[in-house]
């Protein structure tokens, strides 16, 4: 094996990883913030700039993030559908709303340290874009995975399901409780990628 073939296996092995553990954090990150959402005044934590829990809020948003980002990259490297729109589409839309949301969590995080006040406002505007194109962007993706890979079909009719239950839960078309939303959103979403990156990991 070539130097060359070596060092791609080892890129797609530690892709594969931050998959699972992008997919893991991000899934964590929701329901823990669901579960704060449901007992009143709690969710205060995490925008104090003064409290540990803002700090470790924003670092696993902003782990996940750039680990997801890594897991996305393999697999458009490995994924037969990469010519298709619908893919194209899809992964451009994962990929801006992974690095807008990257972005924000990390402006978030100087915040807290050294303030950055006059930066909050952009600062919002990105997370908010960031994950709204994430949430998007996973619609076409699973149908791109549905149709053209063989990655595991559950795994993307995870993301299939997540436009319909953000747009839900975004415009209270049914009501749905903190904790709930944080599962149905992050927790399917992170499963989505956890299964994507056992299923890399298995063929590395």
């Amino acid at each position: 094996m070539t130097a060359s073939a070596n060092c791609k296996k080892s890129q797609l092995r530690f892709a594969s990883t931050a998959a699972i553990l992008g997919g893991f954090l991000m899934g964590a990150n929701w329901i823990w913030q669901g579960y704060l959402d449901l007992i009143a005044g709690a969710d205060s934590i995490l925008h104090d700039t003064n409290h540990l829990a803002y700090y470790v809020n924003n670092s696993m948003l902003l782990v996940a993030s750039w680990f997801l980002l890594h897991g996305l990259f393999a697999l458009r490297h490995q994924d037969p559908a990469a010519g298709n729109w619908v893919w194209k589409f899809g992964f451009f839309l994962s990929a801006l709303g992974l690095a807008l949301f990257g972005i924000g969590t990390a402006g978030f995080l100087f915040h807290g340290l050294i303030g950055f006040g006059s930066l909050l406002d952009f600062i919002n505007i990105s997370t908010g874009i960031g994950s709204l194109a994430i949430h998007l962007g996973a619609l076409p993706l699973g149908f791109a995975i549905l149709h053209h890979t063989s990655t595991p079909r559950y795994s993307s009719l995870l993301f299939i399901l997540q436009t319909p239950i953000v747009i839900v839960y975004l415009f209270g078309l049914v009501p749905l409780n903190p904790l709930l939303a944080g599962i149905l959103i992050g927790g399917l979403y992170g499963s989505a990628w956890i299964i994507i990156g056992s299923y890399m990991r298995k063929y590395v």
